[in-house]
């Protein structure tokens, strides 16, 4: 019997002799291709038939009906029962079954997470000359979509981007594990150190912070100059600068120019110092933090008299500094 997608099938013989044992056997059937819960198996038995075993054994035996909870059916499932029992008298022996299920619909409902991870990146050191170079990465994390994201990055006084100390960038939409970039370039204004710290908020009201900290280093220069104070005429005067860099930071590309007075003229230079009309120039290149450099000349003069022998310092993103003898 086929009743709404639950088939009962029965097997019995249609003769047996008194007191000998037979089987009859019933196949519950699920013929959706979903699965079906609750399902049961009923047997009723005339009397005159006495049952001596089943497999499966059954769940409960009230009245003279036998239950069987055979529970979920997955689609297409089949499940047999075998009742084995025995008449003791002459006559007719009735069996009756029947079988229900109960309908359960199931429908998902996905619970989902909203959550946002930010990461700012950006030098730990750098030099008062140098770009502050950050980068903030921004993502959904959860698994829920995140709407009207949006990124506000702060800055500590003395540093700013295009004069302003605090930016805003609308991210939009991320959906889940998807990650955007924003880059950020600023400028010291003075030395010291300072934090950029970072914020990202959505619609779905999940917030994220991070922030960087960032030590602001300048490089500077103090030149010295060392000469006699009387020479003869025509005997070699030298004249030796001395660059320190007493700042904090790489000064890069230094160099040292001596001007030569009107009157003398050059005989000799030290450490690869090149001579360019009144001029002399040595190329030092980096000097580091508390490093100093000497240079000297040995200038000649064919007169008599008074001579300032000056000379200055320069590096990238450092203003000059001069001395003289």
């Amino acid at each position: 019997r086929n009743h709404d997608g639950l088939l009962l099938e029965k097997i019995v013989p249609a003769e047996m002799m008194v007191g000998q044992a037979f089987t009859y056997e019933y196949r519950v059937t699920n013929l959706t291709s979903y699965p079906i819960h609750m399902v049961r198996l009923m047997d009723q038995v005339s009397t005159g038939f006495r049952v001596e075993k089943s497999d499966p054994p059954p769940t409960s035996t009230t009245g003279g009906i036998v239950l069987w909870e055979i529970g979920k059916l997955d689609g297409n499932e089949s499940r047999k029962i075998r009742i084995q029992g025995s008449a003791a008298d002459e006559g007719v022996v009735t069996t009756c079954g029947w079988a229900t299920y109960s309908p359960v619909l199931c429908e998902p409902i996905r619970i989902v997470k909203a959550a946002l991870q930010v990461v700012k990146s950006g030098p730990a050191e750098a030099s008062i000359c140098d770009p502050l170079e950050y980068t903030i990465g921004v993502k959904n994390s959860g698994s829920s979509t995140l709407t009207e994201v949006r990124v506000i990055d702060q800055m500590d006084e003395g540093i700013s981007s295009n004069g302003q100390q605090q930016l805003s960038f609308d991210i939009g939409t991320l959906e889940p594990g998807q990650t955007r970039q924003v880059s950020v370039n600023a400028q010291a204004a003075r030395t010291g150190t300072f934090t950029n710290r970072v914020q990202v908020t959505s619609a779905q009201g999940v917030t994220a912070e991070d922030e960087v900290t960032t030590r602001v280093l300048s490089p500077a220069l103090q030149i010295s100059c060392e000469a006699p104070s009387v020479r003869f005429i025509g005997r070699p005067v030298e004249v030796c600068f001395n660059v320190t860099n007493p700042g904090n930071a790489i000064a890069e590309n230094v160099f040292i120019e001596g001007l030569i007075p009107e009157g003398g003229s050059v005989r000799g230079v030290t450490e690869g110092g090149r001579v360019a009309g009144d001029r002399i120039r040595w190329n030092l290149g980096a000097l580091a933090p508390g490093e100093n450099k000497t240079v000297c000349a040995q200038v000649v003069f064919g007169v008599g008299g008074n001579f300032r022998l000056a000379g200055q310092a320069q590096a990238d993103c450092i203003d000059p500094v001069g001395t003289a003898c």
